[in-house]
């Protein structure tokens, strides 16, 4: 088993708007209402916005802009 402790993502913003807004309130922009498998009632939110201002979460959140490139740090807490 390869276990990796660090990944490069580059990806559409399109990905990254559902992933950055899944769960969160107001949901991911032009979809249908969230839910998954675990967690009908309520979307849990896969990005927890912690040690930064209103500032970046509304940011990170946000529509990108034609050829915007956005970069930051995502950690996954293995448990």
């Amino acid at each position: 088993r390869n276990e990796k402790k660090e990944v490069i993502v580059c990806s559409h913003s399109a990905f990254f708007r559902c992933i950055l807004n899944w769960g969160q309130d107001g949901g991911v922009p032009t979809k249908p209402p969230q839910f998954n498998e675990e967690h009908y009632e309520k979307a849990v939110p896969l990005v927890n916005y912690c040690g930064h201002d209103d500032g970046f979460e509304c940011w990170m959140r946000a529509n990108y802009d034609n050829c915007e490139l956005r970069s930051f740090v995502l950690v996954h807490h293995s448990t």
